[in-house]
């Protein structure tokens, strides 16, 4: 097996609003029967084109959100609201967050953020 990087073109979206997108991807190629494909590795590097060209994060920034507060998925997503399900497609790169969810994971990311999540999970409601 033998890998080479090589730039490749793509569209994204349709119409006025779609953007050729180019990124560097790695071509396997089987030595035994000369065949070139593409593995999931290629496919995470252009959705992680697609996350740049919108500006929201990536599904690997997703994940060192939630890791930088040592919370597995499901403590996470109890903790700040975001359905479990939605946080997992995010990480693994099959869904891409709509802004206002972005801009969300972004404040999460803040030291003290999740600090004040708990504090207003555990106060007591107004009255």
């Amino acid at each position: 097996m033998t890998t080479t990087w090589h730039s490749h073109t793509f569209q994204y979206g349709s119409g006025e609003s779609a953007a050729a997108l180019e990124v560097r991807l790695p071509v396997r190629r089987c030595d035994q029967c000369d065949f070139d494909y593409l593995d999931d590795a290629g496919a995470s590097l252009k959705h992680e084109a697609v996350c740049h060209h919108l500006g929201v994060l990536t599904p690997r920034q997703i994940l060192q959100t939630r890791e930088q507060h040592d919370l597995s998925r499901g403590a996470f997503a109890k903790l700040t609201g975001i359905g479990e399900a939605s946080l997992g497609r995010w990480e693994n790169g099959i869904d891409i967050q709509a802004p206002s969810d972005d801009r969300y994971l972004r404040v999460l990311a803040h030291p003290g953020a999740l600090a004040l999540l708990e504090q207003i999970g555990s106060a007591p409601p107004a009255t």
